[in-house]
């Protein structure tokens, strides 16, 4: 099959609801939007209400996203592809697999050579970034979700998953600390794209050169997480925003032609 946009019927793409004005939120699921703009692959999103999600993924026979001891999660991005075979795939990397193996005449979102590199990279940002953005971020999810039934469902599942309860998750006396904690880590993210604007010889480049790849949406995915879900003056996205003179900013700014969020 070629890989003609005009060809190609629209995948379906599951990413979750949020209430009026905020739109797509989650680090997760920019991850998948992200390759699919990236790639001109059209698609059409079903946005799903946290308590739906389960039900829903059941239904058309998608994997869970998380699958711990004691603990399962049904989770988004999931895409369903009806050019190959009605393929359900789960799990953001996942999807930029199938999307390169598949849409081998579109962009490559993990580059020849580099899946090994960019999956390490993925666990890199788990470790140092996902989990302290999570931790402060997490709190204000809820407010930021379109229904009283959403909310509940987001705060007892955290609570089973992590044990305690949002608001105890980062206390105000801690706020300051964390932030520079998170300020520091990117520091070290930041270091990568040094590496590699010396390698390229390019002032604005990507982590792999002049062209975005998945590691630069998982980086973009963070700050727009951070960025629809904590407005305050003073808190948030106006603290990230200064660090390292504007480096996320510009990198989100770099990144607006595939933020499409039909």
């Amino acid at each position: 099959m070629s890989s003609s946009a005009s060809q190609i019927q629209p995948l379906t793409f599951y990413d979750i609801a949020s209430k009026d004005g905020v739109g797509p939120w989650s680090l997760n699921t920019w991850k998948a939007r992200f390759a699919l703009n990236y790639k001109g692959i059209p698609y059409k999103t079903i946005f799903l209400s946290y308590p739906d999600i389960e039900p829903e993924m059941r239904k058309i026979g998608a994997a869970p996203g998380i699958q711990v001891p004691g603990f399962t999660l049904y989770t988004c991005p999931v895409i369903v592809d009806p050019n190959h075979s009605n393929v359900v795939i789960s799990d953001s990397f996942k999807i930029a697999v199938h999307l390169d193996d598949k849409y081998p005449d579109t962009p490559r979102v993990l580059p020849p050579g580099t899946r090994a590199l960019q999956k390490a990279f993925v666990q890199l940002h788990f470790e140092t970034i996902f989990r302290p953005v999570a931790e402060i971020v997490c709190p204000a999810c809820p407010e930021n979700l379109e229904s009283p039934r959403a909310r509940e469902y987001f705060e007892r599942t955290r609570l089973k998953w992590f044990g305690k309860p949002l608001e105890e998750w980062i206390p105000s006396a801690d706020r300051a600390a964390h932030w520079k904690k998170l300020e520091e880590a990117h520091a070290k993210i930041g270091a990568l794209y040094d590496q590699a604007k010396e390698e390229f010889g390019v002032e604005d480049t990507f982590m792999m050169g002049t062209e975005p790849s998945f590691a630069d949406f998982l980086v973009a995915g963070g700050m727009l997480w951070i960025k629809k879900f904590m407005r305050e003056p003073g808190d948030g996205w106006d603290i990230v925003r200064t660090w390292e003179d504007g480096r996320w900013e510009k990198l989100l700014t770099r990144l607006e032609p595939y933020m499409d969020e039909h």
